[in-house]
């Protein structure tokens, strides 16, 4: 299974929980936020995101889709862990935050090294794999143990 397929199925998988949960939270869209993000309106996503090889821009939308949606599934991922206690999310965000920047000066050292028109595309592809690999693997800090 892809990234992105196992990414898309995580989402769809917290929105059916959250629907049954009866949350009012909105239903996510990757396209809204990098609308919202970028300063485009959606309908302008939309379009470069329809096919992902058509240019360069429509790869590193693609590529950044793949990254947002990997990083609101950690953070689902996270939010669910850090409900047991102030103490535990204030732990799980900054174990959280110091991996996010590790993950960031690792994929741009990578993305650098690469070099060429993909660079940006790398760099998101990048972030996209090492937050898909994290939220598999992802340990909950000490001060969260027990507190479940």
């Amino acid at each position: 299974m892809s990234v992105t397929t196992t990414i898309r199925l995580g989402i769809l998988l917290l929105s059916f929980g959250n629907a049954c949960a009866g949350t009012s939270e909105p239903a996510f869209s990757a396209t809204s936020e990098i609308a919202k993000l970028s300063g485009l309106p959606p309908d302008e996503v939309s379009r470069q995101l329809a096919d992902c090889s058509a240019n360069q821009q429509s790869m590193n939308f693609c590529a950044w889709r793949d990254q947002v949606e990997a990083d609101h599934a950690l953070d689902q991922h996270i939010k669910l862990s850090a409900r047991t206690s102030t103490v535990c999310a204030d732990a799980v965000r900054h174990q959280v935050g110091a991996w996010r920047r590790k993950r960031d000066a690792a994929c741009a050292q990578d993305s650098a090294a690469q070099g060429g028109s993909e660079a940006k595309a790398d760099f998101s592809e990048c972030q996209a794999s090492m937050t898909s690999d994290y939220a598999r693997h992802y340990k909950m800090p000490a001060a969260c143990v027990g507190q479940q």
